[in-house]
C-alpha cells in the first residue's frame, strides 16, 4: 500500500512539472504563432487581391463579422482594392481553410489562396497549385460573377461560362469542397459588408 501511495505521489509530482512546463511552453510561443499566422495572411492577401502585391501602402484592417468570420478590408492608402476573408469547410482529408478575395464591389470572386489543409499528398493537396489557383481569378479582366454557385467539372470549362470550374483529376472530392466553401460563404459574407 506505501509503494502504492508513493508511485501515485510521484506520478502526481510529474504530472504537474510537466503540465507546467507545457503550459510556460505553450504561453511563450503563441504570440510568436499567432504573428506568423497573421504575417502568412498578410501575404496570402498579396496573391489573392489584385494590386495588393504592387501596392506602395498596403493596409489590411481586420474586422469580424456577426458569424465570427474574419474580414480584411485591403486598401492601398486608402483606395479600396478589394475584400478577402478567411472561410473553412471539410475536404477529403480534413478541413481546408482559405482566404477568399472579393472585388471592390463585393459582386465578384477574384482569388483564393489555401491557407491550411490536411488532403492527401500528390493528389487533393494539389488544391495548393499555382495553376488550380489561378482558375479562381478574374477572366478576360471580369472578376468571376457572384450571382449563381461555382461549379465543379470534369472537362475543360466553356470559355463563355465564368461558373465553371474544372477539377484536379485524382482529387475530384477535395476540388469540390473548395468551390464548396466559396459558394456557402462568398455571398453572405458580401451580404454582411453592406
Amino acid at each position: 500500500m506505501i509503494d502504492f501511495l508513493k508511485q501515485s505521489a510521484l506520478v502526481l509530482i510529474l504530472a504537474v512539472v510537466f503540465g507546467s512546463a507545457l503550459a510556460l511552453m505553450y504561453a511563450s510561443t503563441n504570440p510568436k504563432y499567432i504573428a506568423n499566422q497573421d504575417k502568412a495572411t498578410v501575404e496570402s492577401i498579396a496573391k489573392t487581391v489584385p494590386g495588393a502585391a504592387e501596392a506602395a501602402n498596403l493596409q489590411t484592417p481586420k474586422e469580424t463579422l456577426q458569424d465570427g468570420r474574419e474580414v480584411y478590408e485591403v486598401l492601398d492608402g486608402g483606395k479600396l482594392l478589394g475584400w478577402a476573408y478567411t472561410a473553412k469547410g471539410k475536404g477529403f482529408g480534413g478541413d481546408i481553410k482559405l482566404l477568399v478575395g472579393l472585388n471592390a464591389k463585393k459582386d465578384g470572386l477574384v482569388g483564393i489562396d489555401i491557407l491550411e489543409d490536411v488532403e492527401t499528398p500528390g493528389f487533393g493537396h494539389s488544391i495548393n497549385d499555382e495553376s488550380w489557383l489561378s482558375k479562381f481569378r478574374p477572366r478576360n479582366g471580369a472578376p468571376l460573377p457572384l450571382d449563381k454557385p461555382l461549379v465543379v467539372i470534369k472537362k475543360t470549362p466553356k470559355a463563355d461560362n465564368p461558373y465553371q470550374i474544372q477539377a484536379i483529376t485524382g482529387a475530384t472530392i477535395s476540388s469540390k469542397a473548395v468551390v464548396g466553401i466559396i459558394n456557402e460563404t462568398a455571398g453572405e459574407v458580401a451580404k454582411q459588408l453592406d
